[in-house]
């Protein structure tokens, strides 16, 4: 009975820190940019939550898992083919310096919302696509 309840709570890790990861990587670029004194550290942490996504992905699922499930594979691949793409935007408004500086910009608000909620969208559905087996996580 142990065992099942530890396969689910693995289960859980490994639909919630990858969504975990893409939320914070939202909420740290819409939120924190608005302080003046957070616009650096907004964007920043943006980043490192969009890296973290894909790699989260990457340490909880098995690479078994992959193989078998298509549709988890192509979902995970986006991610990390997205997760760049959220990383330039991010880096694009960093490069703007400040709130003031980025308030005529029209083009790296788009892209960043763009791909960032493109991030998200994925993890969410590469989180519902694994499977509650037993056989998430990497064998320890």
């Amino acid at each position: 009975m142990s065992e099942m309840t530890n396969d689910r709570s693995r289960a859980s890790v490994a639909r919630g820190l990858p969504a975990t990861c893409a939320s914070l990587a939202v909420i740290a670029g819409l939120l924190l940019p608005q302080f003046d004194s957070l616009y650096i550290t907004g964007y920043v942490a943006s980043i490192v939550f969009a890296v973290a996504t894909p790699l989260a992905f990457t340490m909880a699922v098995s690479g078994q898992l992959l193989k078998q499930s298509r549709k988890l594979r192509q979902l995970v691949i986006g991610t990390a083919v997205v997760a760049p793409l959220s990383v330039e935007g991010s880096a694009l408004r960093l490069s703007l310096g400040s709130k003031e500086g980025a308030f005529y910009d029209i083009g790296a608000a788009p892209v960043w919302l763009f791909f960032t909620f493109a991030l998200l969208v994925l993890t969410l559905l590469a989180t519902r696509a694994i499977p509650h087996e037993n056989r998430i996580l990497r064998d320890q």
